[in-house]
């Protein structure tokens, strides 16, 4: 089944932009999905935990309401797209703004200030993870 959900993504990848490059679970990455987008690369992994799974849904449909009861796609080819949409709104200017976000996120769940949950909530919730959702909802809608 993993190997049929890879060679659609891949498909469905290259038929947006055959320039992206397609990589299946680097050790680095093999956590779950995840993109360059200067390096227009998309890693496809399978293991999104509970938490981060949930803030995705959430800003789905904060972003699009009854988006996956209207457009009946998986949540893991929506994330698929997802990556691809670093790649198509990437915006240099945003990037550090965007890398120190993660990074205090990250300290501050370290530092027992906010939880795993708190953390998925927000960074969901930062200019290019949403412009990346955004980016996907529409190309679904554009579509169906």
């Amino acid at each position: 089944m993993k190997n049929q959900k890879i060679y659609l993504a891949k498909k469905l990848i290259k038929s947006i932009d055959k320039d992206i490059r397609v990589i299946v679970e680097r050790k680095k990455y093999s956590r779950g999905l995840a993109c360059l987008p200067t390096e227009k690369t998309v890693f496809l992994g399978f293991r999104a935990t509970d938490l981060e799974n949930k803030a995705f849904v959430d800003l789905v449909n904060e972003l699009q309401p009854n988006f996956f009861q209207d457009y009946p796609i998986s949540l893991w080819l929506m994330g698929v797209l997802h990556e691809v949409g670093h790649i198509k709104t990437h915006q240099d200017a945003l990037e550090n703004d965007y890398n120190n976000s993660v990074q205090m996120l990250e300290q501050l769940v370290e530092l027992g200030v906010i939880t795993e949950k708190q953390q998925n909530e927000f960074y969901v919730r930062l200019d290019l993870e949403q412009m990346a959702t955004q980016w996907a909802i529409d190309y679904i809608k554009g579509i169906a």
